[in-house]
C-alpha cells in the first residue's frame, strides 16, 4: 500500500508536466488547446485525490 502512496502520484506529477508542455506548445503554434485544458483539469483533481490518499496512508504508521 505505501508503495502506491509513491507512485501513483509520482505517475500522475509526470503526466500532469506532459500535458503541461503539451498545452504551452500548441498554445504557441496557435492550435487548439481544449483537449489538454480538460485532460490538465481531470488530471489536477487526480493528483490532489492521490496526495490525500497518501497522507492517510502515512498517517498510519
Amino acid at each position: 500500500m505505501i508503495f502506491a502512496a509513491f507512485l501513483i502520484p509520482s505517475i500522475l506529477a509526470a503526466l500532469l508536466f506532459l500535458i503541461a508542455a503539451s498545452f504551452a506548445k500548441k498554445s504557441l503554434a496557435g492550435k487548439d488547446v481544449h483537449n489538454e485544458t480538460i485532460l490538465g483539469a481531470v488530471l489536477s483533481f487526480f493528483l490532489a485525490l492521490s496526495f490525500l490518499f497518501s497522507l492517510l496512508v502515512f498517517q498510519e504508521f
